[in-house]
């Protein structure tokens, strides 16, 4: 029972669409962040905090629902990522900035946005992103090392030491979601791939049995048919059989190569109009070969 309604939270927040794992991890992430960033709202003005530190929190809050609902309505693809990373960065940037850069807790927010960007990115794009990541960083180095009191610093030690804290706990707090993510999808990606093998063993075992019928009824028909006393008839039955045989053997290796291409994302559709009727008979004649042979 609570698996089933965690399945139904999940479709509320996600919508029906969300099958990759990437795409629901970004969509999560971003409503979580606008979560996160209400309760620093509420840490900031307990500490007495500059009120420009609280409003961007505020926006930071909105915004990042904002993206939530971008990615949950309307796109759910690279450009929903880029814009969400791109806006992470600067988002971040600003908060350095008004946490006095390095003194702050944001340095370790870099650290799980690099992680983040790791796991979502392919590798067409994180060569990209890193760059990013990196150069602004560098930048902001610069910064820190040029204009210094304008970054300026905490007015106690207590609010350093308490802000610090508060930021690094947060940042635990991410990192812990996104590991015990991973691993849920880890172990559920795994349970499938066993499931998978199972079932592709099951079919084996199957196609051997099915392939063995045909190829029994083909060469004991030819054993057959090379007798000399038999009539022109008997002849012609056992033509008939050893030919619909061949034809259902070829069915099989055919459905087998199938599968093999739809596990290697090989397989092309192509649709055409076909006669039913004819392929009816087919289908009946393959079945009572298989029955009869049950029987």
């Amino acid at each position: 029972m609570g698996f089933i309604k965690w399945k139904k939270i999940e479709r509320l927040i996600l919508g029906e669409s969300a099958s990759r794992f990437e795409a629901k991890l970004f969509v999560n992430s971003t409503l979580a962040i606008s979560i996160i960033l209400i309760f620093s709202t509420g840490f900031n003005l307990f500490l007495e905090l500059e009120t420009s530190l609280v409003l961007v929190t505020v926006i930071g809050s909105l915004l990042y629902f904002s993206l939530f609902l971008y990615g949950r309505f309307i796109n759910r693809g690279i450009r929903f990522y880029l814009i969400a990373s791109i806006f992470t960065i600067v988002y971040s940037d600003i908060l350095w900035f008004l946490n006095y850069g390095s003194s702050g807790p944001i340095m370790s927010v870099f650290i799980v946005i690099y992680a983040f960007l790791i796991l979502v990115f392919d590798k067409k794009y994180f060569y990209y992103v890193s760059f990013v990541v990196y150069l602004n960083l560098f930048i902001l180095m610069l910064i820190e090392f040029n204009f210094n009191e304008q970054i300026g610093n905490y007015t106690d030690l207590n609010s350093k030491l308490m802000d610090n804290y508060i930021g690094m706990t947060f940042s635990f707090v991410i990192i812990y979601i996104l590991i015990a993510v991973i691993k849920k999808n880890y172990i559920s990606e795994y349970e499938q791939a066993r499931k998978s093998d199972q079932l592709k063993s099951a079919f084996v075992a199957n196609m051997s049995h099915e392939i063995r019928t045909p190829l029994n009824s083909i060469v004991g028909f030819s054993s057959l048919i090379a007798e000399e006393e038999l009539t022109a008839d008997q002849k012609a039955l056992y033509c008939s059989q050893i030919l619909s045989n061949s034809d259902y053997l070829l069915q099989l290796i055919e459905d087998i190569i199938d599968v093999s291409k739809i596990e290697s994302n090989q397989l092309t559709m192509s649709f055409k109009e076909i006669e039913v009727v004819p392929l009816m008979e087919k289908l009946v004649q393959s079945f009572q070969i298989s029955i009869a042979d049950k029987k």
